[in-house]
């Protein structure tokens, strides 16, 4: 009689390929308890504000808005963390990351920048954040 031996562990996908589309599902939203309001607002992370603030202000920004939300289950981020995307921009529409805690934000950001002009445009808007 053989045995069979399985573990929890090798069910559970492997965390090093875990991707952003993974954690931000395209359909919007991810939440334990998703919103019953088709209008429902994503509340930016603690400091983002005031950086797409920043933003907006730049030349060639003309629009800033934060399209969806998730959580990551493994890695915590003490600070607020930005990234310039490396997916194709659409049109006019290039996505920034935002990460603190396991909170993830996708931020759209419609602009005549190419992307070298949108990573200058969010160096200077950082720097003129306090």
């Amino acid at each position: 009689m053989a045995r069979i031996y399985l573990s929890i562990k090798q069910l559970e996908e492997d965390p090093l390929l875990e991707t952003f589309d993974k954690v931000i599902h395209q359909q919007g939203v991810v939440s334990s308890s998703p919103p019953t309001t088709s209008n429902y607002v994503i509340e930016p992370l603690p400091g983002l504000t005031e950086i797409l603030n920043e933003l907006l202000r730049d030349q060639g920004i003309d629009d800033v808005k934060i399209t969806r939300q998730g959580f990551e289950r493994r890695v915590v981020s003490p600070d607020l963390q930005i990234w310039l995307s490396n997916a194709p921009s659409t049109g006019h529409e290039v996505r920034l990351l935002a990460r603190a805690g396991r909170q993830v934000q996708e931020i759209q950001l419609t602009t005549s920048l190419d992307h070298d002009g949108v990573k200058q445009a969010l160096q200077r808007a950082l720097e003129r954040v306090p």
